[in-house]
């Protein structure tokens, strides 16, 4: 698991949004090292409290979430935090159905030559103003697929599928942004704005 010395201002800034007595538990488990159990600490107080959460502090939690490894234990904690009432962002965190009807025109459009070609793309999370969507990306083992992701990206999916005379080139592949780290996705979220 890749971590940054920047998880921590930005655990920090997820932590501002509760109340100070509330998020003490979180932040104290953060500091001594146990940064998993201080995400899910966060996450239960926000829904505990009933702390309104942006879409953007959303995104930023479901990153760290990942970043960490309790992704996929927190997912529906995650989304079930409050909304806040005005919020910052169109980006949604993707939901099962939808995850899954955008995942089939995704993988329809990817051919060979694409650079999702050979990989798992997992929908992570979804723009509401445009199709652009942000999928984590898993690698094929032999033993099946992954469950990490290797790396992430900005896809903007397309129904149209390549046809044989197309190559790499030309073909309507959607229009891709790889990015190393869910945090560096995250900044390239704004891409209908």
């Amino acid at each position: 698991m890749t971590t940054s010395i920047e998880d921590r201002p930005r655990f920090a800034a997820l932590a501002r949004l509760a109340p100070e007595h509330a998020a003490a538990a979180a932040r104290e488990a953060w500091d001594i090292g146990e940064q998993e159990a201080a995400i899910t600490g966060l996450v239960e107080t926000f829904l505990r409290e009933g702390t309104p959460v942006t879409e953007r502090a959303r995104g930023g939690l479901a990153a760290l979430a990942e970043t960490w490894g309790v992704w996929e234990a927190l997912q529906e904690r995650i989304a079930s935090c409050r909304p806040a009432d005005e919020d910052d962002t169109p980006w949604r965190l993707a939901g099962p159905e939808p995850a899954e009807a955008i995942r089939g025109r995704l993988v329809r459009a990817i051919g060979p030559g694409h650079a999702l070609h050979g990989f798992e793309p997992v929908v992570w999370m979804a723009c509401g103003a445009c199709d652009a969507v942000l999928v984590r990306v898993h690698e094929r083992e032999p033993w099946g697929v992954s469950p990490f992701a290797s790396h992430y990206a900005v896809v903007r999916p397309t129904d149209e599928r390549p046809t044989p005379e197309q190559g790499p080139e030309t073909a309507p592949y959607p229009a891709i942004t790889v990015c190393a780290t869910p945090y560096e996705a995250l900044d390239r979220l704004d891409v209908c704005r």
